[in-house]
């Protein structure tokens, strides 16, 4: 792309991003607390005064410096948070679409839902940041969408396939030909199949939502019943038999870019949420408090679903990292020995998902240390 057009598109999300910051805004504030929600009240309003924003002071960071950072009704200060929040959304969807454009791959369905994950994750940081907690509208929300995405988008992958994904796909083709060779050949016919593909995934969505309900009740008895949790169990049910059954109707499909994607989406989502849950327990174990919230499992489970099982385990390493040297800054200065652990994950999770490269880089360096 031409490097007058890429300014023009770079700047444009730029503007679009700083709109989208001025959304977010409302999502920080409203979705942690009861009793409000995105569409209720339809206006924005001032949380001392409770008076109406006006649209001349709903401009996004104009009117936050033009009113010197306080409720033109009231004169309260109106928190740096909405400034700072609009300005990175603005330098991340430029930064965004500025690193999308330059792949060969690059669509902009998948820079569309990369966006929207970035959205995600600034509601996440800045929620953790103020609250300690993540809400399940992000998360849960982002796992019900990634997998399906990148059955539409496969270049979110990237463009090479995974290596350890392809021989987890070789490994599994002879069941695949096996179920094919079980399957009535009335099945293998254009209409039958799309009837049997619809009846196995809603047969594996009930079957997953109770399964799920028997293990939540079991192993997870303090965890609050919510339908989205419920939902998300079936959706990767559904989406997994349906997958399963497609590919062994047409075996080719297998080695097709997008069940390839699919795999690796799944894979990073339970290597991500399985690797922070297991940290977690041993964390509580060793020093006999929470360790890790049950958002940073959710969360990392969502980056998981967009980077991959290796940038997963990558995007934690950076966590721990970055987190580490920033608590004991903490520690020092401020006293404080907790930690939000969520924005630290995000950043991880940003970095490898723009620079997938980095991954291969990384390990190379790693054990170049041991070399």
């Amino acid at each position: 792309m031409m490097g007058i057009e890429k300014a023009f598109f770079v700047a444009v999300a730029a503007v679009f991003g700083a709109s989208v910051g001025s959304f977010l805004n409302v999502c920080i504030y409203r979705l942690p607390r009861p009793g409000l929600a995105l569409s209720r009240p339809v206006r924005s309003f001032c949380p001392v005064c409770g008076e109406r924003v006006a649209a001349r002071d709903n401009i996004p960071l104009v009117s936050w410096v033009a009113l010197g950072g306080r409720c033109r009704t009231c004169r309260s200060p109106i928190p740096w948070r909405y400034f700072i929040v609009e300005a990175v959304t603005a330098g991340l969807f430029a930064l965004v679409v500025d690193r999308w454009l330059d792949r060969p791959e690059a669509s902009w369905g998948a820079a569309i839902v990369l966006l929207a994950v970035t959205s995600a994750l600034v509601v996440a940081t800045f929620v953790d940041i103020e609250l300690r907690l993540i809400p399940d509208a992000v998360t849960i929300g982002g796992m019900h969408l990634i997998p399906f995405a990148v059955l539409l988008f496969p270049e979110i992958h990237g463009r090479h396939p995974d290596a350890g994904i392809t021989r987890l796909i070789t490994t599994i083709e002879p069941w695949i030909r096996r179920v094919h060779d079980a399957i009535p050949q009335l099945l293998l016919a254009p209409p039958g199949s799309i009837i049997a593909v619809g009846v196995a995934s809603a047969v594996a969505a009930v079957v997953g939502a109770l399964l799920y309900r028997a293990w939540r009740r079991r192993f997870l008895p303090a965890l609050p019943r919510r339908l989205r949790h419920l939902s998300l169990a079936a959706c990767l049910s559904a989406l997994v038999a349906g997958a399963l059954l497609a590919v062994s109707i047409e075996i080719p499909w297998i080695f097709s870019p997008r069940f390839h994607a699919l795999i690796a989406s799944l894979t990073g989502m339970l290597v991500g949420s399985g690797l922070v849950w297991i940290v977690g327990v041993v964390g509580t174990f060793i020093f006999r408090k929470p360790a890790m919230g049950f958002g940073d499992v959710k969360l990392m489970g969502l980056l998981g679903a967009l980077a991959g099982w290796k940038g997963a385990l990558l995007a934690f390493f950076i966590a721990c990292l970055l987190g580490s040297l920033y608590g004991v800054v903490r520690l020092v200065v401020w006293r404080d020995r907790t930690l939000p652990f969520g924005p630290f994950l995000a950043f991880g999770g940003f970095v490898l998902t723009l620079w997938p490269r980095a991954i291969d880089s990384a390990i190379e360096w790693y054990l170049a240390l041991f070399a």
